[in-house]
């Protein structure tokens, strides 16, 4: 049974995930906020948009990785290639 310290870090990383998934909205999309358009560069500075890229591309690295380990057509179109590339050296 997980222990209530447990609960509360999945309690924190969920709301970490709802603060991410609002932000990259905020940046995305025009919103109206008390009546008032807001563009998406009125609210995400250039900073925290350079951090959100920095964080999609190792989420997206992440990804790649974990699909050229797992998912069975890419692994064999990898050993294809090695295959193919071994006679290619010959």
């Amino acid at each position: 049974m997980l222990g209530n310290s447990d609960v509360k870090w999945l309690e924190k990383q969920k709301e970490k995930a709802r603060s991410k998934v609002d932000e990259k909205n905020r940046s995305t999309y025009v919103d109206v906020v008390e009546g008032k358009i807001v563009l998406p560069a009125e609210q995400v500075s250039a900073e925290k948009a350079k951090d959100m890229i920095e964080r999609a591309f190792k989420s997206l690295t992440a990804h790649w990785q974990s699909e050229s380990l797992t998912n069975p057509i890419i692994v064999a179109a990898n050993k294809a290639n090695l295959a193919d590339a071994k006679r290619t050296r010959r």
